[in-house]
């Protein structure tokens, strides 16, 4: 619902009036003087760590980060995120902006800038009389709307650190994104935590000196690797958009006339699903909907009617217990099928066709042995593996999976990359 308004929004016109930004203002402002007084005080002591949390589709970080300080003195931590505290910018800056097709430090944006930097001045004071923290943690410097308050907090003396959340990244996006980003909004903050070696590349590539790098895996790996699997009742589909990773292709060089789009794969997924709620009535089908997807409709319609089928769509919380009760994942181009690999679930892979054949050395190499997956290619065969784990006599079975290079994305999935990262934090933030 949400999604299809915002759409409207873009295609009507309707977000690039006067009228419109002045009333998303005046909302966020009313939410922001909401949020603020929400926002609880630190009452430590001064070595404690405080750390202020940038929100944006960080929720599996912020859930790891939660556990490992729970019940400790030393560390304190405020989330806040993208609205209603910087709201202003999504109404202030062009459109061109929001998609990054101009470079935000292109001179001819530096009033809407120094406009916006006044207002993150004003913001930092607000946060600080608040909870007077002593870093900020995002998973990226690249969001338009941060880079002002990057630069006020730095101004400050307050360290910020970026845990990049985006480890699974495909060759394709290898080669051209660092020089993207480089170009559009070069990486401008303290220090970065990353997954793996292959990440630590990327961000090379991008512009970031070595000393400013720190390799220490995912934390959301944390809540799988150590997973208490109970009663597998659930096969957990992770859907994907229409365009996931091949929207910067160059189709050109590709020579491909087809349609560019995996609409042929989505679909044949859902039929699959939609076959398997009917016969096995006793399990539910959860299908999880990525945080950012564009196209939530499904064209297999008597899908969402099914009373055991369960559509997840925008961010839910608790992905791990989501997890611990699935008979079996099934997905495609994924990090969450990495995660489920990982907890050792059985994972479905499901891949095929052309343009997957055209396209498959550029995208994320799951089909490839090593990454704890079986890969399933074709519509039948999918079906096949789910009735042959369904029909098992223990309800769950396990495939032979080559778990061997989940280290190539997982760097040291040990269940302690939250504890690692929070120490080398205090270190940075001068509290050790």
């Amino acid at each position: 619902m949400m999604s299809a308004l915002k759409r409207t929004l873009w295609q009507t016109g309707l977000r690039r009036t006067a009228a419109w930004k002045a009333g998303k203002i005046a909302l966020n402002d009313r939410r922001k003087r909401k949020a603020l007084s929400g926002i609880a005080s630190a009452s430590g002591a001064p070595e404690q760590l405080r750390i202020l949390v940038i929100n944006h589709f960080f929720d599996g970080e912020i859930e790891a980060l939660s556990g490992c300080i729970a019940g400790r003195d030393d560390v304190a931590m405020r989330c806040i995120s993208p609205e209603p505290f910087f709201s202003r910018a999504m109404a202030w800056f062009p459109e061109p902006v929001h998609r990054a097709e101009i470079e935000y430090d292109a001179p001819e944006l530096e009033p809407i800038r120094a406009r916006f930097r006044e207002y993150c001045q004003t913001l930092f004071e607000e946060l600080a009389s608040r909870f007077s923290f002593d870093c900020v943690l995002s998973p990226s410097d690249s969001f338009y709307w941060l880079r002002e308050f990057i630069g006020v907090c730095q101004s400050k003396g307050i360290p910020v650190i970026i845990a990049d959340k985006e480890g699974t990244i495909s060759a394709r996006s290898f080669d051209v994104e660092p020089l993207r980003i480089r170009r559009m909004f070069p990486p401008i903050a303290d220090y970065f935590f990353v997954w793996s070696e292959r990440q630590k590349e990327f961000w090379l590539k991008a512009g970031v000196e070595e000393s400013r790098i720190s390799v220490v895996g995912s934390m959301r790996t944390d809540r799988y690797v150590n997973l208490v699997h109970g009663r597998p009742d659930t096969i957990l589909c992770y859907d994907f958009d229409t365009d996931a990773y091949i929207n910067n292709m160059d189709w050109d060089a590709l020579a491909w006339k087809g349609e560019r789009n995996w609409n042929y794969l989505r679909d044949a997924m859902h039929r699959v699903m939609l076959r398997i709620a009917r016969d096995y009535p006793g399990y539910t089908i959860v299908i999880k909907c990525h945080p950012q997807q564009v196209v939530t409709e499904f064209a297999v319609s008597e899908l969402e009617s099914q009373p055991n089928v369960k559509i997840i769509k925008g961010i839910p919380k608790g992905l791990p217990a989501l997890l611990s009760g699935a008979v079996a994942v099934v997905g495609f181009q994924t990090t969450a099928l990495l995660e489920s690999a990982l907890a050792r679930t059985p994972t479905l892979y499901t891949a095929w066709g052309e343009l997957f054949e055209l396209v498959r050395d550029q995208i994320l190499p799951w089909s490839n042995p090593g990454y704890g997956m079986k890969w399933i290619q074709s519509e039948e065969e999918l079906e096949s593996a789910l009735r042959a784990v369904l029909d098992s006599v223990n309800g769950q079975q396990e495939f032979d999976a080559d778990r061997s290079r989940l280290a190539d994305y997982f760097f040291q999935a040990d269940g302690r990359v939250t504890e690692r990262l929070l120490a080398q934090l205090q270190a940075l933030a001068g509290k050790r």
